[in-house]
């Protein structure tokens, strides 16, 4: 999934826009299938096992020894958990279509780790320009032509997006912080100013030593 940064006219608010990439849903293969499957035989670079690769409705599906993978086209949205949902549909449907087609009998489809939540970043587009950066949490690459940093999931995704309205409430909690603690310091350098009084009772000590 990539974001890519818009401005709406109306107060140039920012817009975010997702596009859900690299998402693929994987059915395990109850059994099936009955016809035979006219799509390209690939060899896996292990060399253990072959694919098949065809194309169903438009959609890139993969056959291995034991699941049959949707991969869902690109889609865009405002709300990645959205489109997440609309792909699934999507994938569903393929895997509805292989089952009526070629007589396939498929379990639930689960998503595959690593979905792409891309995120246009102007920093990204810099770094990029010289080298990849990937870890378990993301990556930056310019694999879609902008320097982005591709997030693996959602919340990372939404985290990364409101951190300039977090930073913005952390700000104003520091400079009502700085208030109270300027208002404290003011009272504590009067305390300190000011001479020191005498308890009562050693006041009355000293009244009645005059008496005698």
């Amino acid at each position: 999934m990539r974001v890519t940064r818009r401005y709406m006219v109306r107060g140039l608010e920012p817009e975010f826009v997702f596009r859900l990439h690299r998402c693929g849903f994987k059915y395990p293969v109850l059994s099936g299938p009955r016809e035979a499957l006219d799509w390209r035989r690939v060899p896996q670079a292990c060399g253990h096992w072959v694919s098949l690769i065809g194309d169903e409705g438009g959609v890139r599906v993969v056959k291995t020894s034991r699941h049959v993978i949707v991969w869902c086209e690109s889609i865009s949205g405002r709300d990645p958990d959205e489109l997440l949902l609309r792909a699934k549909a999507v994938a569903d449907r393929v895997a509805a279509s292989l089952c009526v087609k070629y007589g396939f009998r498929l379990g639930e489809g689960r998503l595959v780790p690593k979905k792409h939540i891309g995120v246009y970043d102007p920093a990204a587009e810099l770094l990029s320009r010289r080298f990849e950066v990937s870890d378990d949490v993301g990556k930056i690459d310019r694999s879609e032509g902008l320097g982005e940093i591709d997030w693996f999931s959602v919340k990372a995704a939404k985290d990364y997006l409101l951190m300039p309205s977090r930073v913005e409430n952390l700000e104003r909690k520091l400079e009502a912080l700085h208030g109270d603690v300027q208002e404290l310091v003011s009272v504590l350098k009067q305390q300190l100013t000011q001479p020191a009084s005498l308890p009562v009772h050693v006041l009355n000590r000293k009244n009645l030593s005059y008496v005698a």
